[in-house]
């Protein structure tokens, strides 16, 4: 096809390609106001922290996470191990769809070197996903405090079993606070209009076609 094709093409069908791009754009807008506006909350918790012992006498200890940030990530992952009241406060009811839908839209991400665990949240609503991401955020560093807690008194057990200095031991703490994204991540506008011009196009190519199929 040629570029007088093409001119002549737009010359013949101008009126379709116009219908078609206004009843497109009126659809996009509509979707756009129908459409819930999605909201993205992140935060990073570290995991509790303890020394690990060598036999080199090095003066500089590694630390270690009390427990494997990815089991932590596996078990949090099962809609059944939360509470009632976090999936109240974060879908509106309890309801195994509810709990369902919330592990869906969590992402957790294991970061630096496994001993940090990012969260983000994507929610309709940006009050709703700045409550929830508060909720769960107090959830998981009580979670990890109550396991860093249990860690503590099975060290000071151990050490005065040995009659060894304890190792130590940090709580797990917040790397990063909620942050909120400023504009809704989803329905993404631009992208809206420019699948809606893009199926414009396809309609008025399609309708053009069936024009001159019944021309002939």
């Amino acid at each position: 096809m040629s570029y007088a094709d093409v001119i002549s093409w737009f010359r013949l069908n101008w009126q379709l390609l116009l219908i078609s791009q206004v009843i497109c754009a009126i659809g996009a807008t509509v979707y756009l106001q129908l459409k819930p506006a999605i909201y993205e909350a992140s935060f990073a918790i570290q995991m509790p922290m303890e020394e690990r012992r060598t036999d080199s006498g090095s003066t500089n200890v590694p630390w270690v996470p009390v427990i494997s940030a990815l089991d932590f990530l596996r078990a949090w992952q099962n809609p059944l191990r939360h509470s009632k009241d976090l999936i109240a406060d974060c879908m509106g009811s309890d309801t195994n769809k509810n709990r369902k839908n919330l592990i869906s839209a969590t992402q957790i991400f294991i970061q630096k070197r496994g001993d940090t665990l990012g969260f983000t949240l994507r929610l309709a609503g940006r009050d709703q996903v700045k409550k929830c991401a508060e909720t769960i955020e107090l959830s998981v560093l009580t979670e990890l405090n109550n396991i860093y807690e249990q860690r503590q008194m099975s060290l000071l057990s151990e050490a005065n079993a040995t009659k060894l200095t304890p190792r130590k031991i940090a709580k797990a703490v917040i790397e990063n606070d909620i942050r909120l994204s400023d504009d809704a991540v989803e329905p993404n506008s631009s992208k809206t209009y420019g699948l809606a011009a893009t199926l414009a196009l396809l309609l008025s190519l399609f309708g053009a076609a069936l024009k001159e199929k019944y021309r002939a």
